[in-house]
């Protein structure tokens, strides 16, 4: 499976998988809205790069991005994201770049541990 969503107890967490595809990113965006729209407050996401290389070009994340800043989240949350090589730091750091939600935080970690860390302060 090239992605898995899943509500832990104190965030949504996702997994970004081999052959992880534009397709995908769509998917993830409506799957993670749908799980947001089922709580009282934006929950918190724990992204975890586990692809190898993101295949996805700034073409693919800016529909996305857009699409998600124009949603009134419930509440301010965080988002961070775990890479584990510069590539997918590089590919995460457009995402920040481009989500211009005032509710959202986004940061991108190298260890999933501070990562977790950071959602819980």
């Amino acid at each position: 499976m090239t992605f898995s969503i899943r509500q832990e107890e104190r965030y949504i967490r996702v997994d970004l998988n081999k052959n992880f595809s534009r397709a995908d990113l769509e998917s993830v965006v409506i799957v993670s809205g749908s799980l947001e729209s089922r709580s009282e407050l934006t929950p918190n996401k724990l992204v975890v790069v586990n692809a190898e290389v993101l295949d996805l070009r700034f073409d693919d994340l800016f529909p996305q991005a857009k699409f998600r800043e124009g949603i009134d989240f419930a509440s301010e949350f965080k988002t961070a994201i775990v890479v584990y090589n510069d590539v997918n730091f590089g590919t995460s750091r457009i995402w920040q770049n481009i989500m211009n939600s005032p509710k959202a935080s986004i940061e991108i970690f190298r260890s999933e541990e501070k990562a977790i860390e950071w959602l819980q302060n």
